[in-house]
């Protein structure tokens, strides 16, 4: 005979599996196969890169002053591109990373 308590905590598994279920199948729900003409945003390549890791637009960028942006490769350069013509330089003076497996990088 299952006592209430362990009644009570199969149905708590049962719940938070469930949960993790619906979780995980929300995450593969995207729209990969939208077109263009339904996207509300323009892409368009600018430049190429390694192992781009991360960007970041700089303030004020999408303005007509500056569009300029940082990316960071995941080996550990810095890069400055501007978003307008595609010009890109490397960032000096960039501490060195050490990169390990799939999580990326971290500082030495």
């Amino acid at each position: 005979m299952v006592s209430l308590n362990e009644a009570a905590a199969d149905m708590g598994r049962y719940l938070i599996k469930a949960s993790l279920l619906l979780a995980v199948a929300a995450c593969g729900a995207s729209r990969a196969g939208v077109s263009a003409a339904e996207r509300p945003f323009t892409v368009s390549e600018v430049t190429s890169f390694d192992s781009p890791w991360a960007m970041s637009f700089l303030p004020g960028s999408g303005v007509p002053m500056t569009k300029m942006a940082l990316v960071t490769e995941k080996g550990g350069r810095l890069w400055l591109v501007d978003t307008a013509s595609g010009r890109k330089e490397e960032v000096a003076g960039v501490p060195k990373v050490h990169v390990e497996g799939r999580a990326g990088c971290s500082m030495c």
